[in-house]
C-alpha cells in the first residue's frame, strides 16, 4: 500500500453519539486537565517560595531522572500496570513537572507576561489541533511517522546545540518543536477518538494513558513556545 493510499483512507471511528464514547473521551480530557492544573499549582507554589526554589535547584537532575523513569515506565509497562498505579504515576509526573518548569522559568528569568503569553498560545494551538484531530476524516497515521522522526531529529539537534550554543539553531528547534507537537496532538486525539486505546487497555487505563500522551503534547508545546516568546534564551 502506498503512502498516498494510507493517508487518503478515511479514519474509522467508534460511534461518537454513544454515551460510552462521550464518557471515555470526557474522562481522557478531564484527567489531562487535572494533571495540567496540578503542574500549574506546583509550579506557581515553587516559584512563589525562594527557599523551596533554592532547595529544589540542587535536585533538578534527580527530578529529571524520576520523570524519565515514570515516562518510560508508563509507555513500556502500561499493559501490566493497574489503572490506580498508572494514575498515581501520572500525577507524580505532573507534580514533578511543575517543579521542573518553575526552575526553567526561574533560571531563564522569563517574565510573567512571557509565561502567560506562552501558556495562552499553547492552549489555543492545542485546542485547535485537538478539534482538527477529532473532526477530520483524513487518516493521520502516516503523518505520525514523520512527526516521530522529526521529534528524534530535534532531540539530537538540542543535544548538539548544548555544546555549540547556536542561538539560530535554538530558535529553529523551538519552531519545529511547536509544529511537531501540534501535529502529534491532532494525531493523538484521532487515535483516542477511534477507540483504539480503550480497546487495547480498557476504558479506565486507556483514558489515563491517552491523557498522559495529551499532557506531554501540551507541556512540550508550552515549553517550546516559552523559548520562542522569551527570545529563545
Amino acid at each position: 500500500m502506498t503512502m498516498t493510499d494510507s493517508s487518503a483512507r478515511p479514519v474509522q471511528r467508534i460511534d461518537t453519539q454513544s454515551q460510552v464514547f462521550a464518557g471515555w473521551l470526557t474522562a481522557t480530557f478531564v484527567w489531562m486537565f487535572l494533571a495540567l492544573a496540578l503542574t500549574g499549582v506546583v509550579g506557581w507554589f515553587t516559584l512563589s517560595n525562594q527557599a523551596i526554589l533554592e532547595k529544589v535547584s540542587g535536585l533538578y537532575l534527580p527530578i529529571i531522572i524520576v520523570q524519565l523513569i515514570i515516562g518510560f515506565g508508563l509507555g513500556i509497562a502500561i499493559t501490566r500496570l493497574s489503572a490506580i498505579v498508572a494514575t498515581l504515576m501520572f500525577f507524580v509526573y505532573a507534580a514533578t513537572m511543575g517543579v521542573t518548569i518553575a526552575l526553567i522559568i526561574y533560571w531563564a528569568g522569563y517574565s510573567t507576561t512571557t509565561v502567560l503569553s506562552a501558556a495562552a498560545a499553547a492552549g489555543g494551538m492545542f485546542g485547535g489541533a485537538a478539534i482538527y484531530g477529532l473532526v477530520t476524516k483524513r487518516n493521520l497515521a502516516t503523518m505520525a511517522g514523520y512527526l516521530v522522526m522529526g521529534l528524534i531529529g530535534i532531540i539530537v539537534a538540542s543535544l548538539v546545540n548544548i555544546f555549540i550554543g547556536w542561538q539560530t539553531l535554538n530558535f529553529v528547534i523551538s519552531v519545529l518543536g511547536v509544529l511537531i507537537f501540534t501535529g502529534l496532538t491532532a494525531y493523538t486525539v484521532q487515535q483516542i477518538s477511534t477507540g483504539r486505546l480503550a480497546a487495547w487497555l480498557g476504558p479506565d487505563k486507556g483514558a489515563i494513558f491517552g491523557a498522559f500522551q495529551l499532557y506531554l503534547n501540551a507541556i512540550n508545546l508550552f515549553l517550546f513556545l516559552l523559548r520562542i516568546f522569551g527570545g529563545s534564551r
